[in-house]
């Protein structure tokens, strides 16, 4: 009697907790991206993804919901099938998002979804039992996720998705090897939505905030490891100064440079090489330009850099970042960053900055 008692309360009190809530789920197709030669022999078929989403709807209750046009947060599960169960396997994942609807009160509407999260890999790189996975190093994978898309309500409740983006896994080249793996997807899917389309929004003026320009300056500090030397970890740390210039409450512009420490160079140029002669040949420097999503506390930093001083030219000379960090204070900031060459990890690292 109990147990019924208990079910019947969870039953009448659904639809007051789901008042701003919904599930979704969708369907990827496309192919993985050949971005290297090490990988086209994993390349078996075209990867599949499915995706179960609980959502949430924004009402403006902070500013920065307002800010983005009132847009849904989404918890998603997707199980990524690579298209090749012998050596790739099959991912889960969970990957927090963000959905911005861009008309949000027209029927039809373009979107952008993006989120990053970490996803468990059934098959893992093993010198005897699975050679021939040069992608994944380590069960646990960083993965990224970007889609712009249309979104059509199709009834009161339900909502169709279609989209087109790029799925990124990585382990930031913390265990090899970690070639990284990125597949470009169409998907189509469909929401249900238990509020329909009757919630209110609150839409009272955001209070303006003058904005300023300022300087950042961030520690980086990261380890990675090199095959070559049976897996050894070496030590990189790096400083950034940067000079930013806010658009809009939405993120800001930001410029800088670099300054790098590898000391896994070292070991490449001594075993690989017979050019090494300083510890001065262990440092690199690059100049810097990108934008920095906001969203609320969270901001989500993307930068280009090119490397003025690259005395050991075993990478590009160009680099990327993109990474996740919050405001802890309104002057400092912590974080993960994925540094890559071309979509290839280099490093993950772990930062904290101050702006003044």
């Amino acid at each position: 009697m109990n147990f019924f008692r208990i079910w019947l309360l969870c039953f009448l009190t659904l639809p007051v907790f789901a008042q701003k809530q919904g599930l979704g789920f969708h369907y990827y197709h496309g192919n993985i991206f050949r971005d290297s030669r090490q990988m086209v022999h994993l390349i078996k078929g075209f990867p599949n993804m499915y995706e179960f989403q609980w959502k949430y709807k924004r009402t403006g209750i902070s500013s920065w919901e307002r800010v983005y046009n009132f847009p849904f947060t989404d918890i998603a599960v997707i199980i990524t099938d690579f298209a090749n169960k012998n050596d790739l396997g099959y991912a889960i994942s969970i990957i927090p998002q963000l959905q911005i609807l861009f008309y949000e009160k027209s029927f039809l509407s373009p979107s952008f979804t993006a989120g990053t999260g970490v996803s468990y890999l059934t098959k893992i790189f093993h010198p005897v039992e699975n050679p021939l996975n040069v992608t994944f190093g380590s069960r646990f994978n960083i993965v990224l996720h970007g889609y712009l898309g249309l979104q059509l309500r199709i009834k009161k409740n339900f909502l169709m998705d279609v989209g087109y983006g790029i799925t990124h896994f990585s382990n930031g080249n913390i265990k090899e090897p970690n070639t990284g793996l990125n597949l470009i997807l169409w998907k189509a899917g469909l929401n249900y939505l238990f509020f329909g389309k009757t919630l209110k929004n609150i839409s009272d003026t955001i209070a303006i905030v003058p904005l300023k320009n300022f300087y950042s300056i961030r520690l980086n500090q990261s380890f990675k490891q090199l095959p070559s030397a049976g897996n050894k970890f070496f030590y990189i740390v790096s400083v950034s100064g940067n000079y930013n210039y806010p658009l809009t409450n939405l993120g800001y512009i930001t410029t800088g440079f670099d300054l790098f420490m590898d000391y896994a160079v070292k070991y490449l140029m001594i075993n690989e090489t017979t050019t090494y002669k300083s510890s001065v040949q262990l440092f690199r420097s690059g100049i810097t330009a990108g934008y920095v999503f906001k969203i609320n506390r969270v901001e989500i930093p993307v930068q280009f850099g090119y490397y003025i001083y690259l005395p050991f030219k075993n990478v590009t000379s160009t680099y990327q970042r993109a990474g996740v960090q919050y405001a802890v204070t309104k002057n400092f900031t912590a974080g993960l960053y994925l540094k890559t060459h071309y979509g290839h990890a280099d490093y993950l690292e772990w930062t904290a900055g101050w702006g003044f």
